[in-house]
């Protein structure tokens, strides 16, 4: 115990030295975030972060799609308002938050149905991933048969990214030339309703992607849009500087690898005291930067701090929006394959997720989002997800895809 508390005394000494040195971390407007400068962000704070970059036309365009996408996953077509049960809700969501644009207020409706029995895989967490299916479509990329999950919201993360083309240009500095590619992702949007699954806190953890003895180049990022005091990520700021990181060794007896909790009583109270969110934007953080949800205080020049790992009830309406958009450098994928990787993602399939059945290739190595569910309930495809992967068979052999700008196949890692 005294050497554990010897320990804790340094890691605090650490965080003070730090912030004595560097100080609270900036937000930067879109003008003045040049590559370098992120990247000095992430050196002194290990995140950087651009004052809301995305304008509100581009947000509601893309709020329009992913309704499209739930709407045709839930009720078979892409106008939610065709459906009854759907015009019921939206009814009760205009009286309860009209002062919600049209787009945000269509969000709020499908919270109804966000839960394991209509096809929703960890939807404590709101990510928006569909269960598993017994009998997942298959394709062979390169010379591997890979499973693939119906994952259609992917690829408007790209358009919304594609709309301010300086961030794409940010990421991508931070690998080599012409080999950065937007890992394959989705996007959360977080939001209470009394028939949904209960939502859960993501707990204090880092992510480090070393899969299958292969360390991935990855940076994580995403493009937020939240109502101000709704339930918050945030990152410990300094959490990744090395000296910080070899007391946090010492402290757990192990290094961190993927998913590694950092959940401690003592530890906490520690680092909330450096946790900051964003009220909206982009961020981008380094690997190693401890990150969680919690309830954050007032934003002070569009940062937060931490007030509670709770969820009172004033948050619960409360809507927060995250695209996730971090990016990596491909791994011993060639550009044909990135290519049939791109057609069937534009396709709405993505590498399946879910207790990793691509274990072993070189997809998998590729594939830094991979979930475990502790529901797991087998679902059946609709009629028109079916009729979409028919489609997407038909025209594999050639990946005869519709012709999409340089920007999104550069996002997907295609760069001849």
């Amino acid at each position: 115990m005294p050497n554990k508390q010897k320990l804790l005394a340094e890691i605090s000494a650490a965080f003070e030295d730090a912030y004595q040195e560097y100080g609270e971390p900036q937000a930067r407007t879109l003008a003045e975030a040049s590559p370098e400068q992120i990247q000095q962000d992430l050196e002194m704070w290990g995140l950087a972060i651009i004052k809301d970059p995305i304008s509100i036309d581009n947000w509601n365009s893309y709020f329009q799609l992913i309704a499209c996408e739930l709407s045709e996953h839930l009720f078979g077509c892409d106008d939610p308002f065709l459906n009854e049960e759907y015009n019921q809700e939206f009814a009760k969501v205009e009286e309860k938050a009209p002062h919600d644009s049209t787009e945000i207020q269509m969000l709020r409706a499908f919270g109804k149905w966000w839960n394991s029995s209509n096809g929703f895989g960890n939807s404590n967490f709101r990510f928006l991933y569909f269960q598993y299916q017994a009998d997942p479509p298959t394709f062979k990329v390169g010379e591997e048969t890979i499973v693939f999950s119906r994952n259609p919201f992917h690829r408007w993360g790209l358009r919304l990214l594609a709309a301010e083309p300086k961030l794409w240009e940010i990421l991508k500095s931070f690998h080599p030339k012409n080999k950065a590619m937007v890992s394959w992702d989705s996007v959360k949007v977080r939001v209470n309703h009394p028939q949904a699954t209960k939502s859960a806190l993501t707990k204090r953890h880092r992510d480090v992607y070393n899969y299958d003895g292969h360390p991935i180049d990855r940076k994580q990022a995403m493009l937020i849009n939240q109502e101000p005091n709704a339930i918050s990520l945030g990152w410990v700021i300094f959490s990744h500087l090395p000296n910080i990181q070899k007391l946090l060794t010492k402290y757990f007896g192990k290094k961190p690898d993927k998913f590694s909790s950092v959940e401690d009583p003592e530890l906490n109270k520690i680092i909330d005291k450096y946790w900051r969110g964003i009220g909206g934007g982009f961020v981008v953080w380094e690997q190693l930067v401890i990150h969680y949800e919690a309830q954050p205080t007032q934003p002070l020049d569009h940062i937060t701090k931490f007030k509670s790992f709770s969820q009172p009830k004033s948050t619960a309406d409360l809507i927060s929006i995250r695209v996730v958009i971090g990016t990596h450098q491909p791994h011993q994928l060639d550009q044909e394959e990135l290519q049939q990787l791109a057609y069937l993602a534009e396709k709405g399939y993505c590498p399946a997720i879910y207790n990793n059945p691509n274990r072993g290739t070189t997809v998998s190595v590729n594939t830094v989002n991979k979930k475990s569910t502790q529901w797991r309930k087998e679902r059946t495809p609709t009629a028109l997800e079916e009729k979409e992967l028919q489609e997407a068979k038909e025209n594999y052999s050639e990946c005869r895809y519709p012709a999409i700008n340089k920007i999104y196949k550069e996002m997907y890692g295609i760069y001849s």
